[in-house]
């Protein structure tokens, strides 16, 4: 029963985690928000659909789809406004040389993937809004759904 909460939690927050951002980014502006941070969020999210069926948490691999959406709107309008629509190719290549790492690579391999990126993909934000200065693009929101969601998928693993 606790499985199927923090899993429901961590679906939930998964699908919702990108979306103020990706309402802002599309609307307002990509000021201040990191390209790594969210190439990295589209690559983890694209190899959490694998891992949720290797595993059998369905929820884990249902959320990370719809999720994939709302971040690539993010990285489209990172694209937009920097004008450089090569980000958009970078971002499926990078999701698409980790997946056939994650797929082809072992116990290992799998988790420093899943687990590596996942913990390590904040960091360039965390940089850039420190040296900048500058959060203006960026939704609080997202970070606190993103904290939230990580926590209850932690527990799913957990369990």
């Amino acid at each position: 029963m606790m499985l199927l909460l923090f899993s429901l939690i961590g679906a939930a927050g998964s699908i919702l985690l990108p979306v103020p951002q990706a309402i802002r980014a599309f609307k307002v502006s990509t000021e201040g928000v990191s390209l790594a941070t969210y190439l990295g969020l589209f690559t983890v999210a694209i190899i959490w659909i694998p891992h949720g069926i290797f595993h059998d948490i369905p929820l884990l691999s249902i959320s990370n789809f719809i999720a994939t959406f709302f971040i690539f709107t993010v990285l489209y309008s990172i694209a937009r406004d920097n004008k450089n629509y090569k980000i958009i190719l970078y971002s499926i290549l990078m999701a698409a040389v980790f997946l056939t790492a994650f797929l082809v690579g072992g116990t290992v391999i799998r988790v420093m993937i899943t687990t590596g990126l996942s913990v390590f993909l904040r960091l360039p934000q965390l940089q850039k809004s420190f040296m900048s200065k500058n959060i203006d693009g960026i939704s609080v929101n997202t970070w606190i759904i993103s904290g939230l969601c990580n926590a209850a998928w932690f527990c799913v693993g957990i369990i």
